[in-house]
């Protein structure tokens, strides 16, 4: 290897436009660059030419002049004048290629890479020759002029002295041009920049051109670095080489900490250390696997938000960038070699037919080249504890050697990898259940998987996002408390699809797996994830305050590693006045132990409900909760209820007329049509606004058979279609103050052929619909299905169609947490709107491969899931389920009148959204979905076969199958908003 300088070098930048001959040859494409972003197909085992001219710059004169470069692809010959100059076989990291003979300075040269994607890679599964390939460079390519004698190897270790003091051992290596040395000055400062060491060096020749220099540094009471304390010493070397006195530097962010496997725990400087955390592995969806150093700190920012600690990068190796913002910021890293998926693969009567290479001796060198290429470049990173040797791979010999190499040269950290957990320090799992407990000190690296593959249930219920949230909250509850559990790394950390040129996307039928979202914004889950990683968790939420009572305890616990509570920052203010605000420092509670918050009440004594926002390190907001006080002795359900009663309609008269085509039902401000051939609603208007279109209809979607491979997602879906609905008799009763209507009907059945031919499918279906009308607007509807389909039912409830002037619903739900985003598809209450014009109060483009500048919960389009061209559907947050409701109205924009719905907050879900959306229904108006049932397929599965989703692990709803003639009623309410 050769140490490139931070410092005092000669460049010429590479990037930019280059030929590319492939299909089309002289083709420009970008350096750097991912060629399948791009729009360039290539196959495998398929050579592909790079080409472009340079001149060498004068000042290149008398200098060893260096290639730079990082492939997405397997092998890269480089030719300089034709003459080949090397063949770099280590993909996804920088290397440097030495070009001095083939080069003049001065001098024009043309320069080809040549490419080629291998069908043996080890960073893809195995595939046949001619199939789909990856082929690209990544970070900048330049080339660099160093001096005749250069710096080959610079790397330290800190280590305990045993008297609370480390050590830093630095090893240097040279490589010596004759007569020649290496002379300058090291330097170690502190975090604010006080020099704590210092030392004059010369690497000189004893006997050969290469050269060593160890060195021992002492550092009396260190400031140690963890991720809730990342602090940072600077170690800089300063030099020059006799024959030239040109300055050179080299600069290296030291972090004082050291690691230890005990009693299968993992012990960071000496604590406890739980991991909770994420994996990566993401695309940008315009330039693939690039991605800037600007985004690469705004993607470690949002982490550290969302209170991870821990990101494996899995499958490949990041780019330096990446490191230095997880030291900077404090993430502890699991960095994957480039091997992955290297495992068997089998014909249909189970032969194999490609043998993985993980055991094959002629892939020694490629695995340990780079391998160990992985090591020396990125182990003076404090960030990575964890070497990871493969991905999803079958164990072999040439993995064992990669573990032998990382326990021989890099002692202080632990190795890891899938699968081999009796020969690695680390064991790793894949999607274990959401709460199972491995005791061998072991990582769940891919854990509850974020929802992707229900594309059916994604397409029409963003809400699906917001239910996964209860996977890692008692999953993370359960494992915290684990021992032998080091951590967990949800999958995933970011979006993995891209929106190429002509319209095609990439991955869309599984990448949107991400926390963030393909632009980097934050999703659902990120909340999600916030709340259940939280390091401080308020252990009451509600109290009762007697009279005079100065002091609120509010139990707490403290969660986080290495903080003690004394160090955060409490904010508490009155949720309906935040300008009354006070700061507290809580008490001394260490971490993983009890204590109490104390809330001085003076200043709240007329608040009802007061936020908590605990800040990390002053400023970075680790948690909020909402927490409730009430009077001793005060009655507030009897307060609620003679507040109900006193707003309650006037009730008055209630009649109806007959025509030839329909009854008219008219109330005290309502008027409902009811179409004597549907025996539905054609019609429910209040106050002169027309609300409902028509209905009630069934509303059930269900599974045939849940999907187990990859190409059969959405085979096993089906819906009821409210289209074939047929009458079968209707009946109008009149009773004291109340009109009921009483129609029976059925809808009709349906045969599915899936991939295997089988069969599957249902005879028409027979509904009973009682609706029953008073006099205030209030109307229930009871529905009764004689036969319903004999498979997994996801959704089961009515539905009614709403006007299209139906734009907006205000709701009130039992959340799972007390304190959301405003915008957040889960919060407790709030107004949810169908174009986001009408949220934003401002005109928003939403258009293909262009960054929206709003949140993900205003998406009105869905790019991936629907295509280039989609049109508006309603936003994100407009078509989540609001599960658990107690309360929703549905109205237009501007008018006087809405639609209501009631419930105890326990047993229905509302959604909304367009009715062309849900069945082969036409036209612009709005389905209101009201259901008691609710299944998500997340990934649990059917015990104890564990199927569905791919078995991702995460808990799930019951799973239910409806019973002959299954009831449930709907209580709502047509009037003024």
């Amino acid at each position: 290897m050769v140490i490139i300088p931070d410092e005092g070098m000669l460049e010429l930048d590479l990037n930019g436009s280059w030929e590319f001959w492939g299909e089309e040859p002289g083709r420009v494409v970008q350096v750097p660059g991912d060629l399948y972003a791009l729009g360039v197909s290539v196959v495998t085992d398929k050579e592909y030419e790079y080409r472009r001219q340079l001149t060498v710059p004068e000042g290149f004169r008398g200098k060893r002049i260096f290639l730079e470069l990082a492939s997405i692809h397997d092998d890269t010959e480089i030719i300089v004048n034709k003459k080949t100059a090397a063949v770099n076989r280590i993909p996804y990291m920088d290397c440097r290629i030495e070009l001095t003979r083939l080069l003049t300075p001065g001098e024009t040269a043309d320069l080809t890479l040549r490419c080629i994607s291998r069908s043996d890679s080890l960073s893809s599964s195995p595939r046949l020759p001619g199939t789909p390939g990856m082929v690209g460079f990544l970070h900048n390519m330049r080339l660099t002029a160093l001096e005749q004698s250069l710096l080959t190897v610079f790397r330290y270790e800190t280590l305990p002295d045993g008297q609370g003091g480390a050590t830093l051992k630095l090893h240097m290596e040279a490589e010596l041009f004759p007569e020649d040395c290496i002379t300058g000055q090291l330097f170690l400062n502190d975090g604010d920049g006080r020099n704590i060491f210092s030392r004059d060096l010369c690497m000189e020749e004893k006997g050969g051109a290469f050269v060593q220099y160890d060195m021992s540094i002492p550092i009396e009471n260190p400031m140690l670095w963890d991720a809730e304390h990342p602090y940072l010493y600077q170690l800089s070397f300063r030099y020059h080489t006799r024959l030239s006195e040109k300055e050179y530097e080299n600069n290296y962010n030291v972090g004082v900490r050291f690691i230890e496997k005990k009693d299968n725990e993992l012990y960071i400087n000496g604590k406890r250390t739980k991991l909770h955390g994420i994996t990566r592995y993401s695309l940008d969806p315009i330039q693939g696997k690039l991605f800037t150093p600007e985004q690469i700190e705004k993607e470690i920012l949002l982490m550290k938000e969302a209170n991870i600690n821990y990101i494996r990068l899995s499958v490949y190796p990041e780019q330096n960038a990446y490191y230095e913002c997880c030291d900077r910021y404090g993430i502890y890293l699991q960095v994957c070699a480039p091997v992955t998926f290297q495992q068997e693969r089998y014909d249909t009567l189970g032969f194999p037919v490609v043998r993985h290479s993980c055991d094959k001796p002629k892939y020694r060198e490629r695995y340990l080249t780079q391998f160990a290429h992985m090591v020396e470049s990125f182990r003076n990173h404090p960030s990575i504890i964890f070497w990871e040797f493969a991905n999803e791979s079958d164990w072999g010999s040439n993995l064992e050697a990669e573990v032998n190499y990382a326990r021989r040269f890099d002692p202080g950290r632990l190795t890891t990898g899938t699968w081999k957990n009796s020969y690695a320090d680390i064991s790793a799992y894949h999607y274990p259940l959401y709460n199972e407990i491995n005791s061998d000190c072991a990582v769940y690296d891919e854990y509850t998987h974020i929802s992707t593959h229900a594309l059916g249930t994604l397409q029409r219920d963003p809400g699906i996002r917001n239910a996964w949230g209860l996977s890692v909250k008692k999953g993370w509850d359960a494992l915290y408390e684990a021992k032998g559990v080091v951590g967990t790394g949800i999958f995933a950390l970011g979006d993995f699809v891209m929106m190429l040129l002509d319209g095609r996307i990439a991955n869309g039928g599984f990448g949107q797996w991400g926390i963030i979202d393909k632009w980097m914004r934050r999703k659902p889950e990120h909340w999600l994830v916030k709340k259940a990683y939280s390091p401080v968790r308020t252990l009451c939420l509600s109290y009762q305050i007697e009279a005079g009572q100065d002091c609120l305890e509010i139990p707490v616990y403290n969660r986080f590693n290495t903080t003690n509570l004394s160090e955060i920052v409490v904010w508490v203010c009155q949720e309906d006045n935040p300008e009354n605000t006070i700061q507290l420092i809580p008490d001394n509670i260490p971490p993983g132990t009890r204590g109490y918050l104390r809330v001085p009440l003076t200043r709240f004594r007329e608040a009802e409900k007061l936020m908590l926002c605990y800040y990390q390190q002053g400023k970075l907001l680790t948690d909020m909760e909402v927490i409730s006080l009430h009077e001793k002795n005060c009655n507030s359900e009897e307060k609620i209820a003679e507040g109900e009663m006193q707003n309650h309609p006037k009730q008055d008269y209630l009649c109806y007329e007959e025509t030839e085509e329909s009854y008219l039902i008219t109330g005290n401000h309502f008027v409902f049509a009811v179409n004597k051939g549907t025996g539905l609603f054609s019609m429910g208007s209040c106050k002169g606004e027309k609300l409902i279109e028509s209905g009630p209809y069934l509303n059930f979607k269900g599974l045939y058979y849940k999907a187990t491979e990859w190409p059969r997602f959405n085979d096993g879906d089906f819906s009821i279609d409210i289209t074939t609905w047929r009458l079968d008799s209707l009946r109008m009763e009149t009773q004291e103050n109340r009109i009921k209507l009483l129609t029976e009907g059925r809808y009709g059945g349906q045969r599915f052929l899936n991939a295997d031919g089988r069969e599957y499918g249902f005879d028409k279906v027979s509904v009973r619909f009682e609706v029953t009308i008073y006099p205030d607007g209030r109307f229930t509807t009871t529905y009764q299905i004689h036969n319903p389909p004999a498979y997994l039912c996801c959704e089961a409830g009515i539905r009614y169609i709403l006007s299209p002037e139906i734009k907006k619903y205000e709701f009130l739900r039992k959340a799972l947490y007390s304190c959301y985003p405003k915008d957040h598809i889960g919060r407790e209450k709030g107004t949810a709107w169908f174009y986001r014009a009408d949220a934003r109060k401002q005109e928003l483009e939403e258009t293909y491969r262009k960054p929206p500048v709003f949140p993900w919960s205003y998406d009105e389009k869905d790019f991936i899931l629907r295509g280039c061209e989609d049109t508006v559907h309603g936003t994100n947050d407009f078509r989540a389920s609001r599960e658990n409701l107690i309360y929703a109205c549905a109205s237009p924009v501007q008018g006087e009148a809405g639609i209501a719905v009631y419930s105890d907050g326990t047993g229905l879900t509302l959604r909304m959204g367009l009715a062309r959306d849900e069945d082969s229904y036409e036209g612009e108006e709005i389905a209101m979905n009201l259901n008691h049932v609710l299944y998500y397929d997340l990934g649990g599965g059917s015990l104890p076969a564990r199927q569905g989703d791919m078995a991702w692990g995460n808990y799930t709803y019951a799973e239910k199958i409806l019973q002959a003639n299954y009831e449930n009623t709907v209580e709502m309410y047509l009037g003024k908003k």
